[in-house]
């Protein structure tokens, strides 16, 4: 027999093995074709085959845990854009108008709305001929967003007069390292006003750039920064090796971060401080939770709390210790978020709040130290978001117009949330491998607390202070730090 021939036989005699493996090892997976296929045939209503393998795999993982999902189309997308940081938009902050279209809160510096001459009060009457004025902000998003590099039509009025520019779609960058107040050119000021000493540190979610923009912060803090305050409420999690990244700024060389475990507990790794501390222990550190605060921002909060780097202040996290790879699947157009590794803080208290041992126990998650919990309820939450939100985008709008802009906004977030009506996500910048990954929010569980919304009327001043924020300023007045395990 000739070699050529030889070889030939070989190759196949072993990818026919390799097939009956396969099929050994997932006996279930010609039933599951074979049930799409009755189903396909002989139920009552016609479903598309795509649509009833997007229904199995949803069974599928939804019975598997509360994290794990089939992702595609847009949620997919959402989530590769809030990892990598940023999306193809046009750069602005807006406010739905009723009956009347879009108010343009405020336009990025250097971005294609500021580009296209678009400015803070102008009012979008239609987007590509589609009239703004009963919309709500996900349909407005939808028509800003889409394809780099397309254009899009504005038609909008400002002083009186309307007026049409195009302005075409290009990467906006996302922040996740942010200040107390945005900066006419569009930069942070992370001082605390009437505390020059002291700075403030907004981490929104841990994406790609986390760990290089803040240290790129903590490497211009001034010299006399004598206090951090680290505000990581809202943020439900991103790229776990972001937060280690972080954690490993204030801490001294090989302390514990986080350990990493797998099936039955078994150990798989224990991530360790590796570099000397970007900000020394004579700069005292601050970290804000809530109860949104939830993964990645857990395990922040953990590790230096329990390395009494840090004291926590605000509200029980939401609890969850649970790590979620995201792998690709259909070249690329959908994939499997599922839970692959579960994760435990330094001194070992359980993070993840459907845990065995946290469901007996009925404790799981960060608590805040001694002294320093602030008792909240979900309205507090919401105008904490806003309140955020408004530091965000003030320095951006001119300062004649900043007051009448933002009273739109807040006069609008005041009627419906006192209607109860659910606020929409706040309108930032028009929406518009190493996998480690948690949810992107706790938004998809609610609250960690299933307290009912109080029956209370929301003001103005529930918009301004801050009582998370004082307490904060408060405790970085003392002089040690007290280790404390949750």
């Amino acid at each position: 027999m000739p070699v050529r021939n030889f070889f030939f036989i070989v190759v196949a005699f072993a990818v026919c093995y390799a097939c009956y493996g396969v099929a050994v090892k997932n006996r279930y997976a010609n039933l599951f074709a074979e049930a799409i296929d009755i189903v396909d045939k002989e139920a009552l209503h016609d479903v598309p085959s795509d649509q009833l393998f997007k229904s199995a795999m949803e069974g599928m993982l939804k019975g598997f845990d509360r994290h794990s999902s089939f992702m595609t189309g847009d949620s997919f997308k959402s989530l590769n854009e809030d990892l990598e940081g940023e999306f193809g938009g046009v750069g602005i902050y807006f406010e739905p108008v009723e009956q009347q279209g879009v108010l343009v809160m405020a336009a990025m510096p250097g971005m294609p709305a500021a580009r296209a001459g678009l400015k803070a009060g102008d009012l979008i009457t239609s987007i590509n001929g589609t009239l703004t004025a009963d919309l709500e902000s996900r349909q407005i998003r939808r028509l800003m967003t889409g394809r780099l590099g397309e254009t899009i039509d504005v038609t909008f009025e400002r002083e009186g007069s309307q007026q049409k520019t195009v302005v075409q779609r290009d990467r906006i960058p996302m922040q996740s390292v942010q200040g107390f107040a945005r900066l006419a050119d569009g930069g942070w000021d992370f001082t605390i006003p009437g505390h020059p000493t002291l700075a403030y540190i907004r981490l929104s979610q841990f994406a790609k750039a986390s760990a290089s923009e803040m240290t790129a912060v903590l490497e211009n803090l001034p010299k006399e920064t004598t206090g951090i305050v680290l505000d990581v409420r809202g943020n439900g999690g991103g790229l776990l090796t972001a937060a280690e990244s972080i954690c490993d700024m204030f801490l001294k060389r090989d302390l514990t971060i986080v350990k990493i475990k797998g099936r039955k507990g078994m150990s798989v790794r224990e991530s360790k401080s590796s570099l000397e501390p970007l900000v020394g222990e004579q700069v005292k550190l601050a970290v804000l939770i809530d109860r949104q605060s939830a993964s990645a921002s857990e395990l922040v909060a953990g590790c230096l709390q329990d390395h009494g780097r840090a004291v926590i202040v605000g509200e029980q996290s939401w609890g969850k210790g649970t790590v979620q790879n995201v792998i690709p699947m259909q070249m690329g157009t959908s994939a499997l978020k599922l839970t692959t590794f579960s994760f435990w803080r330094p001194t070992g208290p359980v993070i993840d709040r459907y845990n065995k041992d946290a469901v007996k126990s009925d404790r799981w998650g960060i608590y805040p130290n001694e002294g320093l919990a602030v008792v909240q309820d979900e309205l507090d939450v919401v105008c904490s978001i806003k309140r955020m939100h408004f530091q965000e985008i003030a320095g951006l709008i001119p300062e004649d117009k900043r007051a009448s802009i933002l009273a739109v906004s807040r006069d609008n977030f005041l009627e419906r949330i006192n209607e109860r009506e659910q606020p929409e996500e706040d309108n930032a910048a028009t929406d518009g491998t190493e996998t480690d990954t948690s949810e992107k929010s706790s938004s998809e569980a609610d609250a960690s607390k299933e307290d009912e919304v109080p029956d209370r009327t929301v003001g103005p001043e529930d918009i301004e202070r801050d009582r998370v924020l004082e307490k904060a300023i408060e405790s970085l007045s003392q002089i040690t730090v007290v280790k404390q395990a949750a």
